[in-house]
């Protein structure tokens, strides 16, 4: 398998966790998705600014043609929608804050699974290493201080305590 295709398979892989916590969510949570995608966009910004604009174009102008406005100055309706909308707007972002979250702890997990996978397999490597260098006779047989340290599995009860004491002393 060339690299290419590694990377490939990687980010097939990295797709299909979030296929696959996208099949978790209810339909509701995935429209949310679908809405904060676009409240995200530049054009939905420029479309708040023009509505608002537009509003107060019109409420200012209609008594030019003897007509009643819908909204005076303050434009108090205004900001009824203008807060409404900050409302909503503030919790469709949290719940795909939520989603990413979610993901973001699933995609922390595995990462984590595969670290430890791969220095238990790179320890079990250097163990093997050091076993053939001994077994083989034309290679002198020396202690190695730095491969025998290499050749114990990390402790990651160890290592936390570690951080924190650190995270305790900082």
């Amino acid at each position: 398998m060339n690299l290419n295709e590694q990377i490939d398979q990687n980010i097939e892989a990295v797709r299909e966790l979030e296929r696959r916590v996208d099949r978790g969510l209810d339909p509701a949570t995935l429209r949310f998705r679908v809405l904060t995608a676009r409240i995200g966009q530049p054009n939905f910004l420029r479309g708040v600014i023009a509505f608002v604009v537009l509003w107060v174009l019109i409420n200012l102008l209609l008594p030019l043609f003897d007509l009643e406005p819908f909204d005076e100055f303050p434009f108090v309706l205004l900001q009824g929608l203008v807060a409404l909308s900050a409302l909503i707007t503030s919790l469709i972002v949290l719940i795909g804050q939520n989603r990413e979250a979610i993901l973001e702890g699933q995609r922390a997990h595995l990462d984590l699974q595969l670290n430890l996978l791969a220095e238990q397999k790179i320890t079990k490597l250097i163990a093997l290493l050091e076993e053939l260098r001994r077994d083989i006779p034309n290679v002198s047989n020396r202690h190695d201080h730095v491969a025998e340290g290499m050749q114990q599995p990390a402790n990651p009860e160890a290592i936390l305590g570690a951080l924190d004491d650190q995270m305790s002393s900082a």
